[in-house]
């Protein structure tokens, strides 16, 4: 499919391109250099990318039910989405949250749905049905993660008031109040329900208790603020990343440092441990997804598509797939079985649902005779897509949406 793309774009330079595919079209446009570029390097960066799914609006946190059957969707829109995870077609919309959602997470029995927002509240869904169960007040600012305890029935929050809140998720009640010495930003609980730990905008990552909410020990982790904490399926790592660009993983037996991950050059925004416990998936400000070895440190794969930062990453139960949410308004769906390479014969043209222009010069189109009324419209939409850029802007970059993803 690549190569026949890169054919048309050479046979038809100077002029629209109109390929039409069941269901689905793509325009390109192409001239000389000094007009038009369309970048294909995406087709072979992406040939991991399952699928994409667009949104309105920016992404900030992705989470998929334990059947593998649904994935929720956090958004700076105040909403919060639910798909079907098989099919990437939309289950239901719920509006609720007065302002941003930016983390949810689904019960280990797949039943509820928790959202943590910037109107500092925390809300309890059915996860089904999309109903309110119950609202969860009590922080003083932003709620920015919410996690649940493996037996569900204690909920953690992070919030900016420099506090941890834990939930009686059946009642609503708080029952302990972990108080830190700056804003939190990142909160999870270990898989054997013993240890909390939380990450702090002044570097730091406590360890809590989580029955007693004692706290155990402070780790001088980051030089920058924490950006994100996950636990491993069988409790004993804990990984932390920060916007100092590192993630460092630490022994949760005795809370050493096992080894810090360099290769980001931005942010990270998100880190999530494979089930298996081998793999650690890193999202950063740069747009790129990272899966790393956790036994050696070693940079396994870069995983490229997203135009913004990528702002959560989430494993599908199986370990199969992992899920991604951005600032472009897209969630993409990536293969990162073992054999992935092979998994993905050919890339999704595009899995990115977009295909970029690079406009380098005024384009100057004019309206050939010959075209209908829909490929003039795309003209006019280029023209003043140009007309529209700040005078800062040496290119522009124009984005057409496919309305389906495309195989070969």
């Amino acid at each position: 499919m690549l190569t026949k793309f890169k054919h048309l774009i050479d046979k038809n330079r100077a002029m629209l391109a109109v390929i039409v595919f069941p269901f689905s079209v793509i325009y390109g446009l192409s001239t000389l250099k000094s007009y038009l570029e369309i970048i294909t390097n995406n087709y072979i960066k992406n040939q991991q990318c399952i699928s994409s799914i667009k949104q309105k609006t920016w992404v900030y946190s992705v989470a998929i039910s334990p059947d593998n059957k649904t994935l929720v969707s956090g958004n700076y829109d105040k909403t919060i989405n639910v798909w079907n995870f098989r099919t990437g077609k939309l289950n239901y919309t719920i509006r609720g949250h007065t302002d941003a959602v930016e983390s949810v997470a689904v019960s280990p029995d797949g039943k509820i749905i928790a959202s943590g927002s910037w109107d500092k509240k925390i809300k309890l869904w059915d996860l089904k049905t999309g109903r309110l169960n119950q609202t969860l007040s009590g922080h003083s600012d932003y709620v920015k993660a919410v996690a649940f305890s493996p037996d569900g029935k204690t909920l953690a929050s992070a919030s900016w008031d420099k506090t941890v809140k834990l939930w009686n998720v059946e009642t609503g009640q708080i029952l302990h109040t972990l108080s830190h010495s700056a804003a939190v930003r990142t909160v999870a609980i270990s898989p054997d329900g013993r240890i909390l730990a939380s990450g702090c905008e002044d570097g730091k990552v406590m360890i809590w208790q989580l029955s007693t909410g004692e706290l155990k020990i402070p780790l001088a982790a980051h030089n920058q603020p924490v950006r994100s904490v996950a636990f491993s399926s069988d409790s004993h790592t804990l990984a932390s990343s920060s916007s100092d660009q590192t993630i460092k993983l630490w022994n949760s037996q005795n809370w050493q440092l096992l080894r810090t991950l360099q290769g980001h050059d931005q942010a990270v925004h998100s880190v999530v441990f494979s089930p298996d416990g081998k793999t650690l998936a890193s999202g950063d400000y740069g747009q790129k997804i990272h899966l790393w070895d956790i036994h050696t440190g070693q940079l396994l794969r870069t995983l490229q598509g997203h135009h913004q930062a990528v702002w959560s990453v989430a494993f599908s139960p199986d370990g199969q797939t992992l899920a991604s949410g951005s600032g472009d308004e897209t969630i993409k769906i990536w293969s990162v079985s073992p054999n992935a390479k092979t998994a993905v014969k050919t890339p999704s043209l595009p899995c990115a649902s977009e295909l970029e222009v690079v406009l380098t010069t005024q384009p100057e189109i004019t309206h050939p005779k010959n075209l209908n009324a829909l490929n003039r419209k795309l003209y006019d939409q280029i023209n003043q897509a140009w007309r529209n850029r700040t005078q800062s802007e040496e290119d522009l970059v124009y984005r057409v949406g496919v309305t389906r993803q495309l195989s070969s």
